[in-house]
């Protein structure tokens, strides 16, 4: 957290002053309100309407700083939750392949939505809380010390009183955090199953399945949710009975020494506030300690994943020419279960290979490996004759296109789908969208390449969307492209098109996924890998 917090110092900074003037300005009202007091028991009119305009004055500066301060904490939250998502994108994006795809998306979405949210609730507004009880505390307990010791004294106890007392629901505080946060990303992680389970729960007509998966997943969740509720009152309930009493004491203090003439009576109008103030003060500091210490898990895991410093950009060592790669002796398991065995394939710069085999057989497998995804596996690669290292997927990115059978495109138009953020020229896109076999498509779209085209394509065919991550690689015209069933989607004249385009390219290096290859479209390639 306190990562967090000096990463946007000046704003936080910024926060906690005027925190400390906004409870400066309360407790010089409370002073005020003592000397208008004063004048009215001393039947002096003008004293009394001098001190009641400076309270007027006092308490609409006080006002005027609060509406002021919500606004620069509620910006100072906003940067706040903005680092710490960016921490968490940063830990998503630099996870290893195999560690991101064996957590549920529901769970990322859970971190980046709620837990953010559970941040903010728990940590930021706890903080600056704190901060200004703090600032509460220290003004009540000067203002008691410029009125009497006895009330100093009386105070300082009451600070260390309160102060002490919330340790004994530290532990079980962030035990309960930690178990409710784990709770809420497994639910949503199966709340997300259940939601894609849905139409093939209906056709076998499980509907109380359904039903009955949701209540369960959703009581787990609310049950974690009801034990920390149930805590946070209770202790909630043992402080707010230790102030009540401390507070009464107070007041009693107060009235005694008035009584003996130690203190005007006077103080009686606002020294009751400033007991309060020093008891309220530490009843809602104690809460914000135990808001704070429930928040640690959530940190502590986004620190256990982010991997990088901040704006940090990896790159791999620059290769010289398309590069050669080979597989030697390559093996890999998921699960214990073995995909690869012994396998070995050499790709020479700028030769065609397929690879081809039935499902299963681990095809999309040794894409992934070629690509750097999967690590884990027995046996060597070699780029330009040289052993890869651990920096293998970075060496590769720059050369390597690459178009999977399940394309993901973005909610927005063909173009930005196939730029993707980068500036290509109006030809390079048109001799992209032409070489995929796109251009006729794009005649049909009332927009043309400016066609926005719905969450992942959900306007398109398959044939449609494959089209668009064609166009989206050839592009960007690296040496390498790798294709796994790319043109599945494709009738025969499209994929006829594409597929020529790709194996007459003097330029490229093609590896090419297939469960079936005609004897003719075999002679077109120089090599054809086949597995078991």
């Amino acid at each position: 957290m306190l990562n967090y917090l000096k990463r946007n110092r000046w704003c936080v900074l910024g926060v906690c002053a005027l925190q400390i003037v906004v409870w400066g300005l309360q407790t010089v009202a409370q002073l005020l309100l003592m000397k208008t007091f004063e004048g009215a028991m001393a039947l002096d009119f003008s004293v009394f309407l001098f001190w009641t305009l400076m309270s007027l004055l006092c308490w609409a500066a006080y006002l005027g700083c609060g509406v002021f301060l919500g606004y620069v904490q509620a910006q100072t939250v906003r940067k706040l939750n903005n680092t710490v998502r960016n921490d968490m994108l940063q830990g998503i994006l630099y996870q290893k392949y195999q560690a991101y795809h064996m957590v549920d998306t529901g769970e990322h979405l859970s971190q980046l939505t709620s837990e953010v949210e559970q941040i903010e609730k728990l940590a930021w507004n706890p903080f600056f809380n704190c901060v200004g009880r703090c600032a509460q505390i220290i003004w009540s307990i000067i203002a008691l010390w410029l009125i009497d010791w006895r009330l100093f004294a009386a105070s300082v106890f009451t600070a260390v009183f309160m102060w002490l007392l919330p340790k004994m629901f530290e532990k079980k505080m962030q035990t309960l955090g930690e178990n409710n946060r784990e709770a809420k990303a497994m639910a949503t992680a199966r709340l997300k199953e259940i939601l894609h389970a849905r139409d093939i729960l209906k056709l076998y007509g499980k509907e109380n399945s359904f039903m009955d998966r949701g209540r369960t997943i959703g009581n787990n969740m609310e049950v974690t949710q009801c034990r920390l509720s149930l805590w946070q009152e209770l202790s909630a309930g043992v402080l707010g009975i230790v102030n009540v009493g401390l507070q009464i004491l107070g007041d009693v203090l107060i009235v005694v020494l008035a009584i003996s003439g130690r203190i005007p009576i006077a103080v009686l109008a606002g020294g009751s506030n400033l007991i309060a103030g020093v008891t309220n003060g530490f009843t809602n500091v104690s809460g914000c300690r135990i808001s704070l210490i429930t928040s640690r898990p959530y940190f502590e895991k986004i620190q256990q994943e982010k991997q990088l410093p901040e704006n940090t950009i990896l790159e791999g060592e620059k290769l010289e020419g398309i590069p050669e790669i080979r597989l030697d002796k390559i093996g890999f398991s998921y699960d214990q279960e073995e995909v690869l065995s012994n396998i070995s394939m050499v790709f020479e710069p700028n030769k065609k290979y397929a690879i081809i085999g039935p499902s299963g057989s681990g095809k999309s497998t040794i894409m992934r490996i070629l690509l750097g995804w999967l690590d884990g596996y027995s046996g060597k690669i070699y780029i330009n004759h040289n052993l890869a290292g651990e920096d293998y997927a970075l060496q590769i990115r720059d050369y390597v296109s690459y178009v999977e059978q399940e394309v993901f495109l973005f909610c927005d138009t063909i173009r930005n789908n196939i730029c993707m953020g980068d500036n290509f020229s109006e030809s390079e896109i048109q001799e992209a969208v032409k070489n995929s076999a796109l251009d006729k498509d794009l005649s049909n779209f009332p927009l043309g390449l400016d066609t926005v085209i719905g969450e992942n394509g959900a306007s398109l065919s398959g044939g449609q969307r494959q089209r668009i991550a064609i166009a989206r690689a050839l592009i960007r015209k690296r040496s390498i492209f790798l294709i796994d069933e790319g043109t599945s989607g494709l009738d025969r004249e499209r994929a006829a098109v594409v597929e020529t385009n790709l194996l007459y390219n003097p330029n490229i290096t093609l590896i090419m996924i297939s469960h079936h290859l005609t004897e003719e479209r075999k002679k077109k390639f120089d090599k054809i890998y086949e597995l078991d």
